[in-house]
């Protein structure tokens, strides 16, 4: 999750989710922003991997597709 300044939103705060895909070796660090919006969460994952816990999405920065 990120804060609308680009540094990464505290537990409860909304932020924009940006995911990174794990299993690309080429480049594992890049980083995707979907422009959604949500809150993350303190709590531990019940399979017990230490990675961010995504609490809820709450909708969409931006609600519109364009077009050539």
């Amino acid at each position: 999750m990120l804060s609308k300044d680009g540094k990464p939103a505290p537990p409860g705060e909304l932020g924009e989710i940006v995911v990174s895909e794990l299993l690309n070796e080429g480049m594992p660090l890049l980083r995707y922003k979907m422009r959604d919006l949500g809150y993350s969460s303190s709590e531990i994952c019940p399979c017990g991997r230490s990675l961010p816990f995504l609490k809820s999405v709450e909708g969409r920065e931006i609600d519109c597709i364009m077009t050539p």
